[in-house]
This record gives structure tokens, sequence and C-alpha cells, in this order.
């Protein structure tokens, strides 16, 4: 086996954790040797796009331990930059090409480091650490270009990134000047590749109910070079649904949904589910009190607006009311008062429907009849 060459980076004394996903405040005194390129999964995506990073190999002795970092605009100005995945013994590996899922979005980052925009090449590393995160012996790399509308944190909703790979080219070694060997030594057959093993399960984050939305986090994985994910209704593919987040609709409502996550490499494929969980009523919300138009007088028409709701309801009822009580057959969206109306206080009280969502009613302010 052809050693590494191991150049190391000194950590200054008096480290500070700000917290998880968030940058620590280092000096160094020497860059480490990049061995190899970084692939990141999915390879384009947005700001809240759940990313995963691999290796091209495994991390060799005296390392014990993994992290992932990213320098760019806007991230801390230090040598070691935004910490994206803290120094762990998780996923590391002295054997296989290590998968690193990043326990935040880019979004956080950003929100993280005074809500900066992201522009630009950022340089995102997977290092080989010792047991304290002091020093580094090999580094794998990937550039990440992000591109934000204005180049303001007003537009990170619309920030998109691609990213490449570092591809590092072996030195060239000059030709033997010896006369080869008479024999042909038999061929040499790489050892096969085993598949992905699961580490942690993957889970769903976020309420459910109708008009949620719900986050499959993919676990954890040893020898991953790729992940996949495929939402489930009823143990049934979702159709268009293979993103990390998934908003639940009408047609999921009393089903039960879980997300399914595929780990593949050159070995193969190995699949892990979570657990389906049973999809509730979603809840309507009225961003606007329904209200009363017309004159307050005995024989005239009052007419019942219902207000605004989030989502939009697909059945709007009515039923009018004298000082708190129903009035018989006053179910219309107007009301014509009567003499028994003079002196009351008349409201009106808006019920809406819809598929999958609890039905809701709001009482809109009185009126007194003259």
């Amino acid at each position: 086996m052809v050693k590494r060459s191991i150049r190391t980076v000194a950590i200054a004394a008096g480290i500070t954790l700000v917290g998880v996903g968030t940058a620590v405040a280092l000096s160094t005194s020497a860059s480490a040797t990049i061995v190899g390129g970084a692939t990141l999964s999915p390879a384009s995506g947005g700001i809240d796009t759940l990313i995963s990073a691999g290796s091209s190999g495994p991390c060799a002795a005296p390392a014990v331990k993994v992290r992932a970092i990213a320098r760019g605009f806007g991230f801390p100005a230090t040598a070691n930059g935004q910490i994206i995945y803290a120094p762990t013994t998780v996923n590391f590996s002295t054997v296989s090409p290590m998968l690193l899922p990043l326990s935040n979005s880019f979004r956080v980052y950003a929100q993280n480091n005074g809500n900066t925009a992201l522009v630009g090449a950022y340089d995102v590393r997977i290092q080989c650490v010792n047991s304290l995160g002091s020093v580094i012996f090999d580094e794998f790399q990937n550039t990440m270009t992000w591109t934000t509308p204005g180049n303001s944190f007003a537009n990170i909703d619309s920030a998109t990134f691609t990213s490449s790979p570092t591809v590092v080219v072996p030195p060239t070694t000059a030709p033997p000047t010896t006369t080869p060997p008479t024999t042909t030594a038999p061929p040499t057959t790489a050892p096969p590749v085993a598949p992905p093993v699961k580490v942690a399960s993957p889970s769903l984050v976020g309420t459910v109910r109708v008009g949620s939305t719900l986050a499959c986090r993919t676990g954890s994985w040893t020898g991953a070079t790729a992940l996949s994910i495929r939402w489930l209704r009823n143990g049934v593919a979702i159709t268009g649904g293979t993103r990390s987040t998934y908003r639940l609709s009408s047609l999921d409502y009393l089903k039960f949904v879980s997300c399914r996550v595929t780990a593949s490499n050159a070995g193969g494929a190995v699949a892990a589910s979570t657990s389906a969980l049973r999809v509730g009523a979603g809840i309507f919300v009225n961003t606007r009190a329904p209200y009363l138009t017309g004159t307050a007088r005995v024989g005239r028409t009052l007419t019942a607006v219902r207000g605004s709701w989030s989502p939009v309801p697909r059945l709007y009822s009515y039923q009018w009311l004298r000082n708190g009580s129903a009035i018989s057959r006053a179910t219309r969206s107007t009301y014509v008062t009567s003499r028994t109306d003079r002196g009351k206080n008349i409201s009106v009280r808006v019920t809406v429907k819809a598929t999958g969502y609890s039905t809701t009613f709001r009482t809109s302010k009185a009126v007194r009849v003259s």
C-alpha cells in the first residue's frame, strides 16, 4: 500500500463551539493533503435541500474521526470556515468511502452567519482528523457554486447550487529502464465492493396532518455513494414523491405515509423505510373574520361576507343569529330583518368545509337593528 504524505493542521488553544452546525473559531499553520474528490448528493438543489457529502476513498491512519467544512462568501473568514459536519466517529471508515448526511440545510448556515446571501464558489471539504479534531491528515474536496438572485438574503428562497468534485491526478513516474521480465504476471482483480450498511434508520420530521410538510431524514450509512428518497402512501409509491420534503394533501387524509431511503454503491443497493404515520385532518386558518354589510333597520337586507380562509374552503354555510341564538330557516348569505329583530343584535356564523380538513366556523360582529 502506498503511504500517504501527512501534513498536519494545528488548531490554536481556546476552541469555542458556537452551536450545532455553526462555525468553530480556529487558526491553522498549514494545509492538509487533498487525496481525492468529494461528491454531494444531490449534486444540485436549493436552499432547503438536505445534502449528503461522500468521499472518494477512506481515511488513513492515524485519523480516527471525520468532519466536513465549507468556506466561501459570508462564512467565517478562518481556515476552517463553517463546520457542516462536526468531528465524529459516526460514518468514519478506514476501509471504504464515507457518506456524511449534513445535519442542516444551507439556509440554517446562512442564518447562523448573520443572514448572509450565498454567492459564488464554496470550498467544501471532508477532513480526516485526530480524536480532538485538532490535526487534519487528509482531505477530500468539492466545489459548490451558489447563485442567489440580487446577491441578497431577501431572495434566499430562490437560491440554487451546483457542485463538482475535485479531480486528483496521481503523480507520473518515469518508465523503468530495466528490461521487463519475459513472463507475464497473472491479471489481478479488485476485491468485490460490499453493499452499503445502515447505521441509523431514516425518520420523519413534521406535523402529520393535511396541509403540513414532512421532512425525510435519511439516517446514517457506511459505504454508500448515493442516496435516493421515495415517499409512500399505504406502501405504494407517490407520483413525484422523490424529494426530501413532502406536503400532505387531501389524498393522504386517513392514509399511512412513510419515506423509503435507498443507499447504493458499486456493490449494490440497500433500502430502509421510516415508520408509517397516519395523516390527520388539516386545520383552516381564518385570516379575515366574516362581517356584515347593509343597513341594520327593520325591513332592510343584511349581507354576510364570508371573510378569508387558508386554504380556500370547498363549501360555505351560513346561520343567522339573534342575540346569539339561531334564527329559524335563516341559512342564506342574506337576511331581511323583521320587527322581531328591532332592538336585537344580529350576527352571522360562517362554517367552512373541505375534504381532509376539520370543519370550522367563525361568527361575525353583531349589529343592532333599529
